[in-house]
């Protein structure tokens, strides 16, 4: 198609469209940051073969107003010119298939008896984004030039809008000419008078309200979101689609996704998610009235008997049966430990040593030793400390008591309370 008269292509514009929230972070592109530098200015239809062998990091294709050009109103054009418009006309024209060959330099003659007038009608179909202020492109004897459409005409009819050039014979081998528009009660004039018998081709140049037209389908192997990308959401096959990631995670190694992220609802992640200072709640918190009594010299470990699903995440502790003296690490990072036991002494006039530690694995933890005097016999004493400590993921951690007596035993009066005490421990992650 000869495309003669005002075809205006904008200028696409690519934004970078957030999708992990309901909130939208618009960023303008207006040509492609990485790959082979392909440049998007001035494009009015984009195919998947543009994008061969490289990359678009977008997720979105939106585009300020654009023109597209449509010389056939039954013939659909890639930029969005729909085919379902017809033409009629009056009896007495010569060569009436040259009005619309789409040949600028070729013209239908009207014939007709002297005092007649000819008509040729177009009924051009809407695109559905098209806007009023779309042009009419009509060559007359001399020029090619662009006429505004009347606001009646344009607004008469949701989807269509009804054209017609009028030649009027006034005198054999004379006459006037102009074009019309339909403003829904009559037909009124869209340019001036003009002799002659002859009418020349026309054409709409449809200022549509997006920028580009996407010719097949690009997948999210070739256009993503940088530097998030989330593949096996669908395709992008016409503008203004969008595409929500099911999956996220940074397209390639060593990318960095500054600001912030903002997310609405649960973040399910299979795998690691690796983040500074964003790590899943891990904790425990237990107790037990367990008496134990100690052998001399020799390290104890302490059992914790009581259970609580609310007070235990992602920390591995099973309360009822030979290992519930160990506590499994499920998440590499550094943990507070909170510790500490009760104990009595049954020797008259004592003079006794009492001490515990943690262990991780087979290893005791640094600074995590404390020992205590027994200075009056079954007098209830108590050693309770903190400490920090860099675990791994399938560390093992127990809390241990030691004595220099048989004579003491890890327990408690159980006076007071529902719930008596004998040792505790509260295993927190930090970081």
């Amino acid at each position: 198609m000869k495309k003669t008269g005002l075809i205006g292509l904008g200028i696409l514009g690519i934004f970078l469209i957030a999708l992990v929230s309901a909130t939208i972070y618009q960023e303008p592109w207006i040509q492609n940051q990485l790959g082979d530098q392909h440049n998007l200015t001035d494009m009015d239809v984009i195919s998947a073969n543009t994008f061969e062998g490289t990359d678009i990091y977008v997720t979105n294709i939106f585009g300020s107003n654009s023109w597209c050009y449509q010389e056939s109103a039954n013939t659909s054009t890639t930029c969005g010119g729909l085919s379902s418009g017809d033409y009629t006309n009056s009896s007495g024209w010569l060569n009436i298939s040259l009005f619309r060959d789409e040949n600028w330099t070729t013209y239908s003659t009207y014939n007709g008896a002297n005092g007649t007038t000819g008509y040729f009608s177009i009924n051009y179909t809407k695109p559905s984004n098209a806007l009023s202020s779309s042009l009419l492109t009509i060559k007359r004897a001399v020029a090619i030039n662009n006429y505004s459409i009347d606001s009646n005409c344009w607004g008469q009819n949701a989807t269509e809008i009804h054209l017609r050039g009028i030649v009027i014979n006034n005198s054999e081998g004379a006459g006037t000419n102009y074009w019309q528009c339909y403003n829904g009660s009559m037909f009124i004039n869209t340019t001036v008078s003009q002799s002659g018998l002859l009418l020349y081709e026309e054409a709409v140049v449809w200022k549509l309200s997006s920028d580009a037209v996407l010719n097949g389908t690009l997948y999210w192997s070739k256009l993503k979101d940088y530097p998030a990308a989330c593949p096996g959401s669908g395709a992008i096959t016409a503008l203004n689609d969008s595409v929500t990631c099911s999956d996220l995670w940074v397209d390639e190694a060593g990318d960095t996704m500054t600001g912030n992220l903002n997310i609405t609802g649960d973040l399910n992640v299979t795998g690691n998610c690796t983040c500074e200072n964003v790590y899943l709640p891990c904790y425990v918190s237990t107790h037990t009235n367990t008496s134990i009594t100690a052998v001399e010299g020799a390290w104890l470990n302490v059992t914790f008997d009581v259970h609580d699903d609310s007070e235990n995440a992602r920390l591995t502790h099973t309360y009822n049966d030979a290992t519930n003296d160990t506590f499994t690490i499920v998440d590499t990072g550094v943990y507070r430990v909170s510790y500490g036991i009760s104990y009595l002494d049954s020797q008259a006039s004592p003079d006794n040593i009492i001490a515990i530690r943690l262990i991780q694995n087979s290893a005791e933890i640094e600074g995590s030793v404390f020992e205590k005097d027994t200075t009056k016999q079954n007098a209830l004493g108590t050693i309770y400390r903190n400490v920090m400590a860099s675990l791994i993921a399938g560390d093992e951690i127990k809390l241990q008591f030691v004595s220099n007596s048989t004579s003491i035993s890890m327990q408690t009066a159980g006076t007071y309370g529902d719930h008596p005490t004998s040792a505790n421990i509260n295993i927190h992650r930090i970081s």
